[in-house]
This record gives C-alpha cells, structure tokens and sequence, in this order.
C-alpha cells in the first residue's frame, strides 16, 4: 500500500534472513536497505532470529562466543535477545559468577524481578566481594518497595568500594526517602565527586 502511494520504502535489516530480503528484493517492494552489522563477516552466521535460539544451535559452544553476542545485543539494548545469550551460557556454566551478575542486570532491566532476585542471590553466593551485585540487588529491592534491605545491600556495595559512585547516590537517595538525612547529604556530595557513568551489565563483566 505504502508503494502504491509512490512513497520510497528504506528496510534497516540485521541481514539474518537474506531469503526474505531477496524477496523484497525482487518484488520491488523496497528502494533502500540499511545493514545493522553486529559481527565480524567471519561469524555472521552464528546470528540467528532470537526466537530460535531455543530450537537449534545458532551460537557457538564457547562460553566466550555467548559473552560476545550478548555484549553486542547489550550495547544496542537489545535485552530481551541479551537475556536469551546469557541464558545459552548459564545452562553451560551454571556456578559462574559473571554470568549470573550480567544475567540478573539484564532480567531487572527487561521486568523479569523474581529471575533477577534468583540470579543475584546465586552472585552474591559465588562472589561475595562484587560490589556491582550489590547495588543491582539494590535497584531491584528499592523497586519492590523495600528500602531498608535496598538500603542494606548499598551499603555492602561501599564498604566493598567506597568509590562506587551510583552506589554512593543511590545509597543517599534511598536514605533521604527512610529520613536519614545526614547519612544522605553525606552520601549525594560524595557521589557528585565521582564518575557515575555505566550501562547495564557493564560494570558486572568487567568484574
């Protein structure tokens, strides 16, 4: 219908499915195609529709190769395909901690809180010292309402590292809404001494 208006028609494709795009192709029915390049061409074929990752092996067994594309996927915020590569991993490697780290970000950043909760407990488990846990478990605590526990959990966040900047303003905005206002102004004036940027998952691969 759109073509029958004499309007040109642009596709933005990741290139997974070059049937269909062939299709399109030779039925005139798009001007301009617009390539999403998410791995390197020696790899391409190891991207797939997220969908399918269930149903067949469309990532390597390595470990590494899961990291990877669910790396790319995470830049892009694309979650929700994030979440099914971290998923391939855990089944994998079960008691790794990185990946459980990553994993619970990626279920509290696309609404999953309850697998959020599981994925942490099992971090924190593993990994007692990962501060980014801990402030993760946080954000998911002070969005169920629960601020005292939220609060509790930044806490460990600083004491592991007292530099953790959206820890620190985290912590101090979560004590401001309990009504320690002190410990909060405390905590606010630290944090704006520090860098407070990040991106979901990123601190967590990085320990």
């Amino acid at each position: 219908k759109i073509k029958e208006l004499s309007y040109f028609v642009k596709l933005d494709t990741n290139g997974s499915n070059p049937k269909m795009l062939k299709k399109l192709i030779d039925k005139k029915l798009i001007d301009y195609v617009v390539m999403d390049v998410k791995l390197p061409k020696e790899r391409y074929s190891e991207l797939k529709e997220p969908s399918s990752l269930d149903k067949r092996n469309t990532v390597p067994e390595d470990i590494e190769n899961y990291f990877a594309l669910g790396e790319i996927y995470i830049k892009k915020q694309l979650y929700n395909d994030a979440m099914l590569c971290y998923e391939k991993a855990a089944q994998k490697k079960p008691d790794d901690k990185r990946i459980n780290s990553v994993l619970g970000a990626i279920y509290l950043a696309v609404g999953k809180p309850e697998k959020a909760r599981d994925s942490f407990k099992k971090a924190i488990e593993l990994s007692p010292e990962d501060a980014t846990v801990y402030y993760n478990f946080a954000i998911l605590d002070y969005m169920a309402g629960l601020l005292h526990t939220s609060k509790s959990h930044l806490e460990d966040a600083v004491k592991i590292n007292p530099d953790y900047a959206k820890a620190r303003l985290a912590l101090g905005c979560v004590q401001s809404d309990i009504g320690l206002y002190a410990e909060a102004r405390e905590n606010l004036e630290k944090a704006s001494n520090l860098n407070l940027d990040g991106k979901v998952g990123e601190e967590a691969r990085e320990n």
